[in-house]
């Protein structure tokens, strides 16, 4: 890419996962150009180790989260490590940012895709801005995909998060919803009115599937829709997808308006090593769209193990314990 901005992956708190190993191989083919680089406190594998190398993907070992996000968080939900590490990432940015001398970055998360990396250029050539997202209702932010242009304005965030941090059931999206009404906040557009616009879990969700976690049934159900408000309703916007002529830009259309879309949060996880499974996969999707087929989702063999293991530790082996292989 032109500007030189590094792709940074932040994994804490639990093992690579497969998927986004599948991801960093499917940018190399996407963003050739663009260094990747994986910001991880896990101990790797040689096995792991040597597929990151081949990738062309720079490995650097960081921190596990502080004791200051942990001793003070006050949700009222479970799983407080996954909130604690989807906060403590951006300390990580920060620190490889200073560290490294990084000036301009594009942060992603595991089961987010680039498609179109032209208007990523021409953002980062826009003056005005420090960071840019988008939202994904009203006051809740997504960093699916996470620019940071000015390292200044992730270091007024960073100090945002640790003086909000212990207000009751805080999280990273209520977190970014907040600070986007700064003036150096870009909020990316997601409403098909702009020639770009970008995903913030709302298209992939509705067209490839949700993560199959959140649902009774282990399947990543799709034609799921977000009804909060500032959210996107694609079940009554009416909006329809196509791929371009070539097969390489993904439209979003509502009436008479078709934007590009930069990105894709492929929730499910499903994400494909190559371009070209990428283009099958969007393809078939698309053409699946109201079928009864389409609307159950594939069967996550991930998640339904981790149900099977679970539930035998708990009653065959009277064993609290819930399981994770992902």
């Amino acid at each position: 890419m032109t500007h030189h901005a590094p792709l940074v992956w932040i994994e804490v708190g639990r093992k690579l996962p497969p998927h986004l190993i599948a991801n960093m191989r499917l940018h190399q083919e996407l963003l050739p150009s663009c260094q990747q680089v994986l910001l991880t406190d896990q101990t790797l594998t040689k096995r792991v180790i040597s597929t990151l190398k081949s990738l062309g993907v720079s490995v650097i070992k960081i921190d596990s989260p502080n004791d200051y996000f942990s001793k003070k968080i006050r949700r009222s939900t479970s799983q407080l490590e996954f909130w604690i590490n989807t906060t403590y990432r951006f300390i990580v940015l920060e620190e490889f940012m200073r560290s490294k001398k990084v000036s301009q970055v594009i942060h992603q998360e595991s089961d987010n895709v680039i498609l179109e990396r032209d208007p990523l250029d021409q953002l980062f050539e826009t003056p005005g801005w420090g960071l840019a997202y988008p939202l994904q209702a009203k006051e809740i932010g997504c960093a699916s995909i996470f620019l940071v242009k000015e390292l200044t304005t992730l270091i007024k965030f960073n100090t945002f998060v640790k003086n909000s941090w212990e207000n009751v059931d805080q999280d990273d999206m209520k977190l970014l919803g907040e600070f986007s009404a700064r003036k150096d906040v870009k909020i990316l557009p997601s409403i098909p009115e702009f020639d770009y616009i970008f995903d913030a879990q709302t298209y992939g969700r509705f067209l490839l599937g949700t993560d199959a976690r959140n649902n009774r049934n282990p399947f990543s159900r799709r034609g799921i829709s977000d009804s909060r408000i500032g959210s996107i309703d694609l079940g009554r916007e009416g909006m329809t997808f196509e791929l371009s002529n070539d097969r390489t830009t993904l439209l979003v259309c509502r009436n008479a308006k078709v934007s590009k879309l930069v990105n894709i949060h492929i929730h499910s996880k499903r994400i494909p090593a190559s371009k070209s499974a990428l283009i099958r996969m969007i393809s078939h999707d698309i053409k699946s769209i109201g079928s009864r087929s389409w609307v159950i989702g594939r069967i996550d063999f991930r998640v339904f193990s981790e149900r099977l293991i679970s539930w035998t530790l708990r009653r065959i082996l009277r064993k609290d314990k819930d399981i994770r292989l992902r």
